[in-house]
């Protein structure tokens, strides 16, 4: 066996492993937060670590950077991980009542990136609020990379992983219920039920019934656990307790989105609900993207070009012609989806990016030669270190293509046409931070449907705070089983619109 010291912020661990084993497998393990958007494939390059090893030429220790998805331990050595502490970091609101003499309830919301969690006292006031990244992302930032890792063994480890993150944002409330929604396969993973199924055509779940367990079966404090109902494979809790949340089902002309991963969306439309879910990965929520990260601390969440505007855009520094947003710091980190769909909206304005998403090769006049001299080795530089490359506008261009095709699909398949929309509502974190007008220019939205916008925030979690009441747990799985699931891969068209919508 070969001693592996870890090396992260603070903290030292020596941990045995086998010659040969892959360093990811063994931080994966050992439950060691490392950035895996990709599943451990090698495209993302996220999960640098920086080693010890043996100069094979002049048989000298050296410390060199490797990605620990493609790096074996062949001797003993020294690895030092980034510290990711602060994107996993439980950030919360609480009221200064005491925990300990109250009976609480709460509800979940385990989505593919992030975890948001509510408390609530007797009286349905919010004790505690927060959220977290989702840990899992150490066997991949999507569902399919973690339906692969489960069945490559990693089931009992995401599983693991998700109950403990849940318990220990719970940890100070003994919660009389809890009612958990998620997409489908997140819901498998915390009840520790096989997900493959979901992976496969025709995509069918284990189950998409309530399922009611009591809280020592998941590793929480709480009396009875309430996982929520889904309507398929991608259609999942989340996306019900959406419509709950925003009565959908009693509402004619809303569209509801949720730009996540899965791309869920919802059609409610004389007296019927059609769903669909659409494949637009994680660069929306920053994974897969080189210099990107979710809506945490650090993010730049907003860009526009400088001169200062009003409100709370600020020059990053003295020479960039950016005015940017960063949220809760002083120095940008990373791009979050917000400020990615900034970025491309701003490069289309000002011609620096053609339609199929390539930097210009001239030097354009105007504004736009400040910004078109930040682009080097087919990179725009936002700051010293922050990028966006053209490898990260190409995976925007796929999961924007995908979102829009979706959106113009879901509504010719319920018989609908733009002006039968009479509002959009965004829900997520990333509705937040979302301008229209971006989303728009980079044509994520239709035009179209430009006016009727508005974010509404993690209805998903609302929804399910509902769902402790009975009766309306009753009224979620009456919607559960009245939306029309539409297929987009077998939709006539969707594909079509999928390939036409991606050049902007």
């Amino acid at each position: 066996m070969i001693t592996v010291t870890i090396h992260q912020k603070d903290q030292i661990s020596k941990v045995q492993a086998a010659q040969g084993e892959l360093m990811l497998d063994i931080l994966q393990r050992e439950q060691i937060p490392v950035r895996t958007p990709c599943g451990g494939r090698g495209t993302c390059r996220k999960c640098r670590i920086t080693m010890t090893q043996t100069n094979q030429v002049t048989g000298q220790m050296e410390t060199v950077q490797h990605r620990a998805c493609t790096t074996q331990v062949m001797e003993d050595c020294d690895v030092w991980v980034p510290d990711y502490s602060s994107g996993y970091e439980f950030r919360y609101e609480e009221t200064a009542k005491s925990a300990k003499e109250e009976v609480y309830q709460a509800a979940v919301d385990l989505g593919t990136t992030t975890i948001a969690v509510q408390v609530i006292d007797q009286e349905g006031i919010v004790a505690l609020s927060g959220t977290k990244l989702n840990e899992q992302e150490i066997c991949g930032a999507d569902v399919i990379s973690r339906i692969k890792a489960s069945g490559e063994g990693k089931r009992e480890l995401l599983t693991e992983l998700v109950r403990k993150e849940v318990a220990g944002m719970l940890k100070d409330y003994h919660c009389e219920k809890v009612a958990v929604c998620g997409n489908t396969t997140m819901l498998h993973l915390f009840l520790g039920v096989d997900p493959s199924p979901i992976g496969v055509y025709p995509f069918t779940p284990v189950f998409t019934e309530t399922k009611v367990v009591s809280g020592s079966e998941v590793g929480l404090d709480a009396d009875t656990v309430i996982v929520l109902p889904s309507a398929s494979g991608y259609i999942g809790a989340d996306t019900v307790c959406g419509v709950l949340a925003q009565d959908l089902s009693k509402e004619s002309g809303t569209l509801l989105i949720d730009l996540g991963t899965n791309g869920e969306m919802v059609l409610s439309f004389r007296g019927q609900m059609f769903a669909a879910s659409t494949a637009a990965g994680p660069c929306l929520e920053g994974a897969e993207i080189e210099c990107g990260m979710g809506g945490t601390p650090g993010a730049i969440a907003h860009v526009r070009l400088a001169p200062p505007m009003t409100g709370y855009l600020r020059p990053l520094m003295d020479d960039s012609p950016f005015q940017m947003k960063i949220i809760d710091a002083e120095f940008a980190e990373g791009i979050c989806g917000s400020g990615l769909i900034d970025i491309v909206a701003l490069l289309l304005e000002l011609g620096v990016m053609t339609k199929d998403g390539q930097f210009v090769k001239d030097q354009p006049p105007g504004p736009a030669r400040t910004v078109a001299q930040r682009i080097r080795d087919g990179k725009l530089y936002l700051t010293d270190t922050v990028y966006l490359s053209e490898q990260d506008i190409r995976k925007f261009q796929l999961a924007k293509a995908a979102i829009r095709a979706g959106i113009e699909t879901l509504l010719e398949a319920a018989g609908a046409k733009t002006d039968d929309v009479d509002e959009v509502l965004i829900a997520g974190g990333l509705g937040y931070f979302l301008r229209t007008e971006s989303a728009v220019r980079a044509g994520l939205i239709p035009e179209e449907l430009s006016e009727e916008m508005e974010a509404v925030g993690n209805a998903a979690l609302e929804g399910a705070l509902k769902c402790l009441d009975p009766e309306v747990l009753k009224e979620a799985e009456k919607i559960a089983k009245a939306i029309q699931v539409i297929d987009l891969s077998a939709f006539k068209g969707f594909e079509k619109r999928w390939i036409a919508s991606m050049n902007f």
